[in-house]
């Protein structure tokens, strides 16, 4: 039922949005636009608005220690964990030993101490305890395409809470799948860490969030054994993979001197970009979540938000990949919900620069794929990536495979597995 209700919310969210457009224009709406308008609630209430529900699993929803001693932990520092096995097996896609979570410091994007999760996924014949077979091998990080707003939302949630409590539907079980990295590489021997690289505000598309949080997945207890690490993700979980190694050499060099190579598939390079590519046509209710979770991160971006935004925002603040997805059945303008020159404000402009990183050498050989026939994520602004990454230095193959963002992530795959398997072998 809870499920029926969420994706009611979506669809008549995103209708509103939808219909925001001829409301705005017409007399009615003229002459109250001349009466004074109510003053917009302060930030932080904007904020509680939008943030996500508890989950009702603790593991994901606070620390296992107080603020200070989460202040006084260093980042990625260990802070509980617990064995998942029983629940994790049957989703895993393949045969394993054992599945632990781990919680952990790490860092919002604004610097406070935040926390963690984290799960790792080891192959049979793992050693008697949690990542004792990591000591001098290599360790496969995969970072799911998450692309949703509530905290049932995440791998970790239904790795510890099976697919039913995390309100996972048949689709959405088989779209996180593929491609079959997982799988692949348990299969192959190698462990596999999954992290929640959105974080417990589920600041969806937020490279900062995701790349610190990955990078204390990566080194909290007995994660930091592995020799060798490799990232990997397709599309959300690209922008995941490379914020983490775009950050790696300042936040957390020990683990970019562990780092192989990063190897992601279509790539959302440009966000600026991407207001206009996804918008008013079927990707627009991922873009519109994504807009949402770098808001969580970067609350000043709640300002361009008209008050019926905040409305929206709020109705699908939970929402799984699936339901959002289906709100782009609206074809909704997302310039209707926002103030007027809101994605051209300096706010907007600071936000896209940050998410560009285009500065940041990532530590290890890059390998991209991404569908020559892209549309809802334009080639060209990955061709400048690419170009930016060699400009610093950094060994890039980039590999043009034929279809869309969705026909991509398949024909473009096989050579990625083979490639990051073959980085992590050194």
């Amino acid at each position: 039922m809870s499920k029926v209700r969420s994706l009611f919310s979506v669809v008549v969210a995103s209708a509103l949005a939808f219909s925001a457009a001829p409301l705005a224009t017409a007399p009615l709406a003229a002459a109250q636009s001349a009466l004074p308008l109510p003053p917009a609630p302060p930030m932080d209430q904007r904020l509680e608005a939008v943030l996500p529900s508890p989950s009702g699993d603790a593991f994901f929803d606070a620390p296992a220690v107080d603020s200070a001693a989460l202040a006084a932990a260093a980042p990625g520092e260990e802070l509980d964990r617990r064995d998942v096995t029983a629940m994790a097996a049957p989703i895993a896609g393949a045969p394993i030993s054992r599945a632990t979570q781990f919680q952990f410091r790490t860092t919002a994007a604004d610097g406070t101490p935040t926390f963690g999760t984290a799960t790792l996924l080891e192959p049979p014949g793992a050693g008697a305890a949690p990542g004792d077979e990591l000591e001098g091998n290599p360790l496969l990080v995969y970072n799911s395409a998450i692309d949703s707003l509530g905290r049932r939302c995440t791998p970790g949630f239904s790795y510890a809470n099976g697919d039913l409590a995390a309100g996972v539907s048949p689709i959405r079980r088989l779209m996180e799948s593929f491609p079959p990295m997982i799988a692949d590489a348990l299969r192959s021997g190698t462990a596999v860490l999954v992290p929640d690289h959105q974080g417990p505000s589920m600041a969806y598309a937020d490279p900062q969030t995701a790349g610190y949080t990955i990078l204390d997945a990566s080194r909290t207890g007995p994660i930091g054994r592995a020799e060798r690490l490799g990232y990997t993700g397709y599309s959300g979980g690209a922008i995941a993979s490379l914020g983490a190694g775009k950050l790696a050499t300042e936040y957390a060099p020990e683990v970019a001197e562990r780092l192989e190579g990063v190897a992601v598939g279509g790539v959302p390079a440009d966000f600026e970009t991407l207001m206009t590519s996804m918008n008013e046509n079927l990707a627009v209710g991922l873009l519109g979540a994504a807009t949402l979770g770098v808001a969580r991160a970067h609350p000043e971006m709640l300002d361009l938000l008209t008050d019926e935004g905040v409305q929206i925002a709020s109705a699908v603040k939970d929402s799984c990949m699936d339901e959002v997805s289906l709100a782009g059945a609206t074809l909704v303008d997302i310039d209707q919900i926002a103030t007027p020159g809101a994605l051209e404000s300096p706010t907007a402009e600071k936000i896209y620069d940050l998410a560009r990183m285009s500065d940041r050498a990532i530590p290890s050989p890059l390998y991209i794929y991404h569908g020559r026939d892209e549309f809802w994520v334009p080639l060209g602004p990955v061709r400048e990536l690419a170009d930016q990454q060699r400009d610093l230095g950094v060994p890039v193959t980039m590999h043009e495979v034929p279809g869309e963002h969705l026909l991509g992530m398949f024909t473009g795959y096989p050579e990625a597995k083979d490639w990051i398997h073959a980085a992590l072998r050194g």
